[in-house]
């Protein structure tokens, strides 16, 4: 009898530990989709018109997308703003607005893909008349090895890869005493990306990220350029980020006076699908594209700040993209 009981303690323990390595199996896959889901976008879509040949896929993929790729997930769902941003003309590439300030970079090279630098300088980042020593590591491969330490102040942060150790400062806001550290992430496919840090005077901050191709207007705010309308003119764009308690927030614009209006268009290449009425899941595709000649079109509606729904001078309608993500 004691065997028996045995016997059985045994199988439901084994049972047990089979159920509970099932359950931590299903948590880990649902955080992977998660992060698949709200991904950052994967090229710069202002390029397209003068880099065409290297924006789109050469090869199809093995499957195709059934769906628009959502960035405006990386909106965030509690924002409540009800402001708006029409006037753009303040607005400067972000690439225009760093400072001539040069770190020293020193490169421990490896390969293409993990060369680690290291970044040392010093400037004063918060107006109180004393330079800041700042120290960076750069290791690629989001493998926490990273990090940023002014004045022995740590912060640890990822990159994916890192080709020349790129740091640069920049004022994100003239109307603060703060200047900004960014550090530049050349990303896994050619979708680079500034991540920022503030100092304070006694804590340092990761503030967010942002494409290297956005704009900003020196008095806090920046235009991602996945957010920006560059293709009509005059342009708009349909969200801004500021900074807030340390962190980039972003604003949903509102979009709704831009519709149904008529614009100069640049023309240039990307993809079109005929549509008499935009279907509530258009069937995104790949394969072609389209040489769009400059001229007129008239905005219908906007699916998300990369998908078009418009109408040609000889009543032609349909979706115009000219990005379609990884």
């Amino acid at each position: 009898m004691k065997k028996l009981r045995l016997f059985i303690n045994i199988m439901l323990t084994c049972l047990f530990i089979f159920v509970a390595a099932g359950c931590n199996t299903s948590v880990n896959n649902t955080s992977i989709a998660e992060k698949i889901i709200v991904g950052t976008p994967t090229s710069n879509p202002a390029s397209l018109l003068t880099h065409v040949p290297s924006q789109f896929p050469t090869n199809k993929p093995t499957e195709e997308p059934t769906a628009i790729p959502d960035v405006t997930l990386a909106v965030a769902e509690n924002n409540t703003s009800e402001e708006a941003l029409d006037d753009l003309s303040e607005f400067k590439s972000l690439q225009d607005c760093f400072s001539d300030y040069d770190f020293q970079i020193e490169s421990s090279d490896s390969d293409d893909m993990s060369n680690s630098f290291e970044v040392s300088g010093k400037i004063d980042l918060d107006s109180d008349g004393i330079e800041d020593s700042i120290s960076i590591h750069l290791q690629g491969r989001y493998n926490n090895l990273s990090f940023i330490e002014i004045n022995h102040v740590k912060q640890i942060f990822n990159i994916d890869r890192s080709y020349e150790g790129e740091v640069r400062i920049v004022d994100v806001d003239r109307n603060d005493s703060y200047l900004e550290v960014a550090c530049l992430d050349e990303g896994p496919s050619g979708d680079p990306i500034y991540i920022f840090f503030r100092y304070d005077g006694i804590n340092v901050y990761e503030l967010g990220s942002i494409d290297a191709y956005a704009l900003i207007d020196g008095k806090g705010k920046l235009i991602s350029s996945f957010h920006y309308v560059w293709m009509l003119k005059p342009s708009f764009c349909s969200a801004w980020y500021e900074i807030q308690n340390n962190t980039f927030v972003i604003k949903n614009n509102k979009i709704e006076k831009y519709l149904n209006q008529t614009y100069d268009f640049v023309g240039g290449n990307g993809y079109f699908i005929p549509y008499d009425e935009l279907p509530e899941n258009p069937d995104i595709q790949w394969e072609e594209t389209t040489d769009f000649q400059a001229g007129k079109v008239k905005l219908i509606d906007m699916l998300n700040s990369n998908y078009y729904y418009v109408e040609f001078p000889d009543g032609e309608k349909g979706l115009m993209y000219f990005w379609i993500g990884d």
